[in-house]
């Protein structure tokens, strides 16, 4: 049993790499991994899955929604309209 090959950087673009390096590179061959290689990969490496996103929280939601630039231009609007309407020259300074 032959130990994981160290990571090096390919030279060039890997779409443009010959077959063979990327066989050499990734320590594989055209019939794939053997059944040692391929448990020794996942032992080493761990399985091939991605973890899932956690959802945001609803507080981090809200927090989001009311302090984006458009809602706080609409939450300074609200704020003059109300000082507005107390302070209308029709009702004087109460």
């Amino acid at each position: 049993m032959r130990g994981l090959a160290p990571v090096r950087e390919l030279a060039e673009d890997p779409h443009r790499t010959p077959i063979e390096e990327l066989f050499s590179h990734f320590a594989s061959s055209p019939r794939g991994l053997t059944a040692v290689e391929a448990e020794e990969r996942l032992r080493h490496d761990g399985p091939n899955v991605l973890t899932e996103a956690r959802p945001p929280s609803l507080v981090g939601r809200l927090g989001r929604h009311v302090g984006h630039r458009f809602a706080l231009l609409l939450w300074a609007g609200a704020a003059l309209a109300l000082l507005s309407g107390h302070f209308s020259p029709t009702r004087g300074w109460t």
